[in-house]
């Protein structure tokens, strides 16, 4: 009787063991996997910053303070109030006035620049010849002319033609040529009046007046 009474208990316990949630270990679970190519639960998508647009790069004008004084490079003189700044077309330049055309005429421009020591006078005026040219293509012949102000020695040239600088694409005909070459303190300076003959013929004047009244600035 003992034996059988054994034998029923271990089919018992047998049978309570073959139940999953009674004998296995309970497995805990880990935290949910993200799913390939979503974010993991409780974090932020991260957005890229829109880029912000380069400022456009632009070349400055020189304002003056007084539209009846200009100031450069250490100089000072007195110019027309009509004299407007315009924006630099390159590196060289350091001041850019428009002019004003006459009686429909476009307008001329007055530009000073520097470049360095600026190469010997006659030098200088040899390539300017070569850019200011006659109808049958020769070189122009220049009118040179030498004053000194506020002990600076400035040499004039003058040349009228078919006027074709630097970058320029195409000549332009019936063009005045007006290039002083300033020994200022601060080294050589270029100022360049050039336009139609009629408009910088109308400003030979203030343009004379401007060279004329260079002096330091204070």
């Amino acid at each position: 009787m003992t034996q059988v009474l054994k034998s029923i208990r271990l089919v018992l316990t047998l049978s309570v063991c073959m139940i999953p949630a009674g004998c296995s270990k309970s497995v805990e679970e880990g935290p949910p996997q993200p799913v390939a190519g979503m974010p993991a639960s409780g974090s932020t998508p991260s957005a890229s910053a829109p880029a912000t647009p380069a400022a456009p790069v632009t070349a400055p004008v020189v304002a003056d303070v007084d539209p009846l004084t200009s100031i450069f490079l250490g100089l000072t003189t007195t110019k027309p109030e009509n004299w407007t700044p315009a924006i630099l077309e390159n590196a060289m330049q350091r001041v850019r006035y428009i002019v004003p055309g006459v009686e429909g005429e476009e307008p001329a421009s007055l530009v000073i620049f520097s470049i360095g020591a600026g190469g010997e006078v006659q030098a200088n005026i040899d390539r300017w010849a070569g850019q200011v040219t006659n109808p049958d293509g020769s070189p122009g012949e220049p009118k040179v002319e030498e004053f000194t102000v506020s002990d600076m020695t400035i040499t004039l040239v003058e040349l009228l033609g078919s006027y074709q600088g630097m970058g320029m694409a195409e000549a332009k005909s019936n063009q005045l040529f007006l290039s002083a070459i300033v020994d200022a303190p601060s080294g050589r300076i270029f100022i360049r009046l050039v336009g139609q003959e009629q408009t910088v013929e109308a400003n030979r004047e203030s343009y004379m007046a401007f060279l004329k009244g260079l002096k330091p600035a204070s």
